[in-house]
């Protein structure tokens, strides 16, 4: 099946960055295991924002600082 494209505007599960944080925290009908006791909660929030910002303001983060 494959990993989903991140930078693009389709999600399965919503965009927001709260439900970004509660599929890498809580994982999702058991394709993705839950996360949040290996990373603790300030690091899920921080992989959320990272995620999120893939397919926000710019796509890439290499995108991101070519156009800085």
């Amino acid at each position: 099946m494959g990993a989903p494209d991140l930078t693009d505007g389709y999600w399965l599960y919503g965009s927001g960055r709260e439900s970004l944080y509660q599929t890498i925290a809580h994982g999702r009908h058991g394709s993705m295991p839950a996360h949040r006791e290996l990373l603790g909660e300030t690091r899920v929030r921080l992989a959320a924002a990272y995620v999120w910002s893939l397919s926000h303001n710019g796509g890439t983060p290499a995108a991101q600082a070519a156009a800085k």
